[in-house]
């Protein structure tokens, strides 16, 4: 190839990075503005470069739904899913299916199927921030997770939840889903800190034999993942960071 043909391609294939670009732009801040509004639990990856990044990773645990299909779903199809909120107004999927619905929907790819349900990746794993917003955040109070005691007596059980209850606004448009922003408590993200949102009264392990001990409700770790947590605070804030 002639190095004119060359420069025609690359030319070409700028101009075709330019259009992707501007679509995928648009197509966000058209479901930004215009989407149905869901709320879910959800949780923050701080991964060791978020500084310097104009987004944080988001973990929202809506991956499974029952299956309609007439047929099971082979892994990498296209499937639909309808959104709906529970009886606590948070996101859930009605169904999945392989026809595409009329009314409002999200398109994913399917992962898996077994008994009856689908799996697959929620569509939307980011929330865009602006610098000033990413410079209040409080790794701690977004990510702690404490020992809770499921009962008052000496050898009741305790499960490990998260400190703050951290959930995320998402908007559904056309098959599309964007994360427009986070709550800590019911506050946005850039204000989470203790004197912020639910009071919470807790024990810190000392990092040796015992364990952190919270005792106001919180958000249970079967409804939310990583990054898991545990000792000494200031220790474990030292590794992160």
């Amino acid at each position: 190839m002639s190095r004119r043909n060359k420069l025609i391609v690359l030319i070409l294939l700028l101009s075709l990075e330019c259009v992707l670009m501007f679509w995928c732009r648009n197509r966000y801040m058209t479901v930004f503005s215009e989407g149905a509004v869901y709320e879910s639990p959800a949780s923050v990856d701080f991964k060791p470069d978020f500084a310097e990044r104009n987004y944080l990773s988001v973990y929202i645990p809506v991956t499974s739904a029952v299956w309609v299909g007439k047929n099971a779903p082979d892994k990498g199809q296209t499937i639909y899913l309808i959104p709906g909120k529970n009886v606590d107004g948070m996101l859930f999927i009605r169904r999945a299916s392989d026809v595409k619905p009329a009314g409002e929907y999200l398109a994913v790819t399917a992962k898996g199927y077994m008994y009856g349900r689908v799996s697959f990746d929620f569509p939307a794993s980011r929330v865009y921030m602006t610098s000033g917003q990413m410079k209040k955040l409080s790794v701690l109070e977004l990510t702690e997770r404490v020992q809770v005691k499921e009962g008052t007596g000496k050898d009741d059980k305790t499960r490990t939840q998260l400190k703050n209850r951290i959930t995320a606004i998402i908007r559904i448009d056309d098959g599309h889903a964007v994360i427009e922003r986070l709550l800590c408590n019911g506050a946005p993200v850039e204000l989470a800190y203790t004197t912020v949102g639910t009071n919470v009264h807790i024990t810190y392990s000392n990092g040796q034999t015992d364990k952190d001990v919270v005792t106001t409700e919180g958000t249970d770790i079967e409804d939310v993942s990583q990054p898991e947590v545990s000792g000494n605070r200031e220790s474990w804030l030292d590794k992160l960071i």
